[in-house]
């Protein structure tokens, strides 16, 4: 009887703080929603004095790690920071024109001691330009098309093979060519290689190789595939820039153009943005 009465009693107690627990959880859930309103309703606002305690050189090292959007939002923190932000813009934007002007500087005098580079130079840098321009119109789904293929049209078979033998710093010939090149061309850093290769890079014995891409046939190509035709217009030009007596010179050119159009974008950017602020 008496331990029935125990089992009765634990039985109640258990009850009891089950109770008592579904109670405190109810309270601190109204407690939580309660300080969420008052957050919401009173927001703790950021020192507006704080950005200006610092020195603008080490604000501006700091700063040189944030995009342009993430850059402009401390303007709203105060009209100090803001003017703060106004002087750190104008400051990158000088210096970046006197990188600009430095570089024009350096590129112009290399043209001016090379006057055997002629017309059919700017044509070809020109060429160059453009088969860079394309390779960034390559879409995931031109890849995805290639892929579908057991048996490739045997042009694109070539000029992916040439593609792998461009790519790759110690290319030896594997029995399954097309797999070799769909290896490479699948890899998660192909664009980023592809955009960034070094064209001085390339040795006598690979130009060999190469150099079978300008007889190819530009029409063939460009029916059966635009990431191939794209390709093969990357390759032809590497190859005839490549064949070049002074193209040591020539890459050089080419990279500074690059180098000096990237800081122009740059500069008409921070235009921009000083002009709407």
């Amino acid at each position: 009887m008496l331990s029935k009465l125990q089992k009765e009693l634990d039985q109640l107690n258990e009850k009891q703080q089950k109770t008592q627990s579904c109670i405190n959880n109810l309270f601190f859930s109204v407690e939580e929603i309660y300080l969420r309103q008052i957050r919401i309703n009173h927001p703790i606002l950021p020192n507006p004095n704080l950005i200006i305690k610092l020195r603008p050189e080490i604000i501006n090292f700091i700063f040189a790690f944030l995009d342009y959007s993430s850059f402009l939002q401390f303007r709203l923190v105060s009209q100090n920071t803001n003017n703060l932000i106004l002087y750190l813009l104008s400051l990158k934007l000088n210096k970046i024109q006197q990188q600009q002007n430095i570089k024009q500087l350096e590129l112009n005098e290399i043209i001016e001691n090379h006057p055997e580079l002629g017309e059919q130079t700017e044509s070809l840098l020109l060429q160059y330009q453009l088969s860079l321009d394309d390779l960034k119109k390559i879409r995931r789904q031109d890849i995805c098309e290639l892929c579908s293929y057991s048996r490739p049209p045997p042009i694109i078979e070539r000029v992916l093979n040439l593609l792998t033998i461009l790519l790759t710093q110690n290319y030896v010939e594997q029995q399954d060519k097309w797999r070799q090149s769909l290896k490479l061309v699948i890899g998660f850093e192909f664009f980023n290689q592809l955009l960034n290769f070094d064209t001085l890079s390339i040795t006598d014995d690979k130009l060999k190789l190469l150099q079978q891409i300008t007889t190819m046939e530009e029409r063939f190509i460009y029916s059966s595939s635009v990431f191939a035709y794209y390709i093969f217009k990357y390759i032809r030009t590497v190859v005839m820039l490549r064949q070049e007596p002074q193209y040591k010179i020539i890459f050089q050119i080419g990279l500074m153009r690059q180098d000096v159009a990237k800081l122009q974008q740059s500069i008409d950017k921070l235009q921009k943005i000083l002009g709407q602020i």
